[in-house]
């Protein structure tokens, strides 16, 4: 089963997720793309400052805008983010069994 956590600042905003282990091959497939877009767009089309880790035979992506994170705005990164959420959600509705979203508070660390 694919585990998805989406973290959200203390504003409510998305700003970052985690995702990990393996399942359906199509459901992993459709994860792994939007997960990938989203840094990759993140990345290419904002220059926002980022952190992200990832295994690179699979297993597991974690993602952390550092601004969103920290309460800052930033508009595209956010829409990128939210949409992921979305894509993730749509995932889930239709393959509730293969996949599990949760949601939660980051906390930044002084």
């Amino acid at each position: 089963m694919i585990k998805a956590r989406i973290y959200k600042n203390k504003s409510g905003a998305v700003c970052g997720f985690r995702i990990e282990s393996h399942g359906n091959k199509l459901v992993c497939a459709a994860v792994s793309v939007l997960a990938l877009n989203t840094v990759n767009s993140i990345e290419k089309l904002t220059g926002d400052a980022f952190t992200c880790d990832h295994n690179p035979s699979g297993g597991f992506i974690n993602f952390l805008h550092d601004g969103l994170a920290a309460g800052e705005e930033a508009h595209d990164a956010s829409l990128l983010l939210e949409a992921l959420y979305t894509g993730l959600d749509g995932i889930y509705e239709q393959y509730n069994k293969d996949i599990t979203i949760t949601t939660e508070v980051y906390h930044v660390k002084d």
